[in-house]
């Protein structure tokens, strides 16, 4: 009979598994590039809100506070990724689904100063949380050889749609 050669099915299961990590990888860069577009558009946002809400607002505190949860969320990312495994996939669906709400609040509710700046601390914990997240995501979905394009387009996205953003706020 026919001899079977050996590995003939591994050339096919990896490039399989090479599509499957591109596909994921390009998910990966445009969810965090939309992230860090919406980043970029509630760090030019929160401060007229605010000074619609209250003119005497206490800005450095705000933006204090701000910083400061963004900390928090990067080691509260540290401390979900000491978890074995570590689940960075749904680590990231969480912290840009708590971004997403906050952002959301943020955009329309302008009543009272705790009701402006809440929304904006919790988004920006969520975004220091899914920061390392996604750095995290790229690495293992991204391939090596794919990452200095994948860098440009999540760049050029990022720039453009802060700056469609910024000029629709």
């Amino acid at each position: 009979g026919r001899r079977r050669r050996r590995g003939r099915g591994l050339g096919r299961r990896r490039r399989r598994l090479r599509a499957r990590r591109s596909r994921r990888g390009v998910v990966v860069t445009l969810a965090g590039a939309c992230l860090d577009a919406a980043a970029y558009l509630a760090l030019v946002a929160w401060a007229p809100v605010l000074a619609r809400v209250d003119g005497d607002a206490p800005f450095g505190l705000v933006y204090s506070l701000a910083m400061a949860a963004a900390v928090v969320g990067t080691n509260g990312f540290a401390l979900a990724a000491s978890r074995k495994p570590p689940k960075f996939e749904a680590l990231a669906a969480a912290a840009c689904a708590v971004g997403a709400v906050a952002f959301a609040v943020l955009a329309y509710h302008r009543d009272d100063v705790p009701g402006a700046v809440a929304p904006f601390l919790l988004f920006q914990l969520a975004f220091g949380c899914s920061k390392p997240a996604f750095a995290s995501l790229r690495g293992k979905h991204v391939p090596a050889e794919s990452r200095d394009a994948a860098a440009k387009l999540r760049s050029a996205f990022v720039a453009g749609a802060g700056l469609a953003l910024t000029l629709l706020y």
